[in-house]
């Protein structure tokens, strides 16, 4: 519900963009973090209705949906930080910055058609074709 007031009340200039950070677990449920799942999915729900109606004033709405991220939180989490490396198709846990880098050319390219969905930047790790 917060976010949806958040929206509702953040002034967004036309031929702007909303960055939603999510995670990779949208589509693959973690039952350590049923209430943090359920969020995203609203959240993620929320985002896709939005972005029919902010797209007529040239507004475009991303998901960005990140797998493990090296962060204190993840460290936090997961104590075992080589075996979850072990699992992962890179071999490397993804970097903060890389995120942002990401995010950086979208706007500096002024990519505009790519609305409404959501980016797994999850190194390959989501198994989801969804």
């Amino acid at each position: 519900m917060s976010f949806s007031i958040i929206l509702r009340d953040l002034k967004i200039n036309d031929n702007g963009y909303v960055f939603l950070i999510s995670s990779f677990h949208i589509p693959e449920l973690n039952p350590k973090l049923l209430i943090s799942n359920s969020l995203r999915v609203a959240f993620w729900s929320l985002l896709k209705g939005i972005s029919y109606e902010l797209a007529k004033k040239n507004i475009i709405c991303l998901n960005i949906a990140p797998g493990p991220i090296d962060t204190g939180r993840l460290r936090k989490l997961n104590k075992d930080i080589p075996a979850l490396i072990k699992q992962l198709p890179l071999g490397r846990l993804g970097k903060p910055d890389e995120i942002c880098k990401f995010v950086k050319s979208i706007i500096e390219n002024d990519i505009k058609y790519l609305n409404g969905t959501t980016i797994f930047f999850d190194g390959g790790k989501s198994k989801s074709i969804f």
